[in-house]
């Protein structure tokens, strides 16, 4: 009887097959986090581009803003420039018929 209970050997070509499945496991949860780590690093790389792609365009807004309120201030400056040279043209007549020598004969005299 005991003769026939020895302990239970594994067999080597079962014992192999186990450490390669284990080494491939392994090797496949290093490739898995290889792969994610990748994947974080693209995704951090597309979102620093759109960041800077969107700081780029946040940026040209801000210049076309700066335009706009030159090309306003511009036409501010030439209205109120406009506004200028039409009273001074107004005094000027103004002073035309003010300072204009009475016409003799007329019907007040």
């Amino acid at each position: 009887m005991s003769a026939g209970f020895e302990p239970a050997r594994e067999d080597p070509k079962r014992f192999q097959r186990r450490e390669r499945a284990e080494a491939t496991s392994a090797s496949e949860s290093e490739l898995a986090r290889a792969r994610a780590r990748r994947a974080r690093e693209r995704a951090r790389a597309s979102a620093r581009e759109r960041d800077s792609e969107y700081r780029e365009r946040e940026r040209e807004r801000e210049r076309e803003r700066e335009r706009e309120i030159e090309r306003l201030e511009i036409r501010e400056r030439r209205e109120e420039r406009g506004e200028e040279r039409e009273r001074e043209r107004l005094l000027y007549e103004k002073s035309l018929y003010r300072y204009r020598p009475r016409q003799k004969g007329s019907f007040m005299n």
